[in-house]
C-alpha cells in the first residue's frame, strides 16, 4: 500500500493553498493524496475551530469544491486523489485513519498566524498521542501548515501554471472559481 499525505480541508480560503502545496507534495514523494473533509458544528466551526464562520451548508459547499480541486489538480499532475469525510478531528479517528491510510504527512490551511499557533499545537498534542499508541507501526507523522495566498502570490502561482504548459482554459476556470475577475 503507498504511503499518503492526508490533506484536511475544513472550507476556509487557506485550502486552497494547502490543496495546492499536498498535490505538489505528493508528487514529488510518489504518495496518495487522501482529501478528508471535516464536518463542521453548526457555527461554521470544525472540531479544530477552524473556519471562515460559514453556516453549515455554505462551508459544505466551499469545501467541495476544494476537494473537487484537488481532484482536478491530481488528475493534471498525475497523483492519485482519495476523498474522505471524517465526523470530526476527534484524536481515535484520525489516529485510525492516519494507520488505515499510512499517512507520513497531514497539510492543513490557517487563516491567519494565530490559526497556526493553535494547529501547530493541536498538531504537537495528536502526534504524542499517536506515539503513545500500542498499535502504531508506522514513523510519526509530520505536519504542514499553510497559510492562505495573498493576491500577488496567487498571481505568481496562475503564472508558474501557464510556464508549466497548462491550457489557457484550464488557468481561467480555475482562477475564475476561486478569484472571481482576477483574469
Amino acid at each position: 500500500m503507498t504511503s499518503g499525505i492526508a490533506l484536511l480541508l475544513n472550507g476556509s480560503m487557506a485550502d486552497l493553498s494547502a490543496t495546492v502545496h499536498a498535490i505538489a507534495l505528493a508528487k514529488r514523494t510518489a504518495s496518495v493524496v487522501h482529501a478528508v473533509f471535516v464536518e463542521t458544528d453548526g457555527r461554521g466551526q470544525n472540531a479544530g475551530g477552524e473556519g471562515d464562520g460559514l453556516k453549515g451548508g455554505e462551508t459544505e459547499g466551499r469545501a467541495a469544491q476544494f476537494i473537487a480541486l484537488a481532484c482536478w489538480l491530481g488528475d493534471v499532475e498525475q497523483v492519485r486523489v482519495h476523498v474522505h469525510t471524517l465526523e470530526s478531528w476527534a484524536d481515535e479517528l484520525l489516529v485510525r485513519f492516519c494507520s488505515t491510510y499510512r499517512i507520513f504527512c497531514l497539510v492543513l490551511g490557517a487563516r491567519d498566524r494565530e490559526a497556526i499557533v493553535r494547529k501547530a499545537a493541536w498538531f504537537e498534542r495528536f502526534r504524542r498521542r499517536i506515539a503513545g499508541e500500542r498499535d502504531w507501526f508506522l514513523p510519526l507523522p509530520w505536519s504542514v501548515i499553510i497559510a492562505p495566498w495573498e493576491k500577488p502570490v496567487f498571481e505568481q502561482m496562475l503564472n508558474r501554471l501557464k510556464q508549466g504548459a497548462w491550457s489557457t482554459a484550464a488557468i481561467k476556470r480555475l482562477a475564475g472559481s476561486l478569484q472571481p475577475g482576477l483574469l
